[in-house]
């Protein structure tokens, strides 16, 4: 969760500096799209407790002056369509300068344009899994690149197997 605060933190201090002045009460709305409906909503749920778990708490790591508003969203699960409305609806109605969230993929490239089209930073909740690593993705370039490192691979992979010929 440290990237979340280094993130937040980043996105709060240019949101102040290009705020009014010092005296003014400055509020950063974060659009937050997850998952609180349907069959696939836990993992939108535990997110949601966490999010604002974590905001309670670190209230009173904000810059002086800056009040952040999070605004939340229901995209209903992996579907990109109520995802892509439901992020035009934050940038357009409820005027966000941060979209975050998002936890399938389909829903985030759906989302993407969105926020690149409104020029406000999204960032997404799911963490990166081993397998897009950078050392997973260049480890995989390079068996590819190589055929005799994936032989050797695939050689270690049947000398380890449990069924013998």
């Amino acid at each position: 969760m440290a990237w979340v605060y280094r993130f937040l933190a980043a996105c709060l201090a240019v949101s102040a500096s290009l705020a009014l002045p010092a005296a003014a009460q400055t509020t950063v709305k974060l659009g937050v799209i997850l998952s609180l409906s349907g069959p696939d909503s836990s993992p939108g749920i535990i997110q949601e407790k966490a999010l604002d778990l974590y905001v309670k708490t670190h209230a009173k790591d904000l810059p002086p002056g800056v009040k952040l508003e999070i605004v939340k969203r229901d995209d209903t699960g992996p579907n990109p369509e109520v995802a892509k409305r439901v992020a035009q609806e934050l940038v357009t109605r409820d005027h966000v300068q941060l979209l975050w969230g998002v936890i399938y993929s389909p829903n985030a490239v759906a989302v993407a344009p969105v926020a690149t089209a409104a020029k406000i930073p999204f960032r997404r909740l799911t963490p990166r899994s081993p397998t897009t690593s950078p050392a997973m993705t260049a480890k995989r370039a390079s068996s590819k690149a190589s055929p005799k490192a994936a032989d050797r691979s695939s050689a270690r992979c049947a000398s380890r197997s449990p069924i013998r010929k």
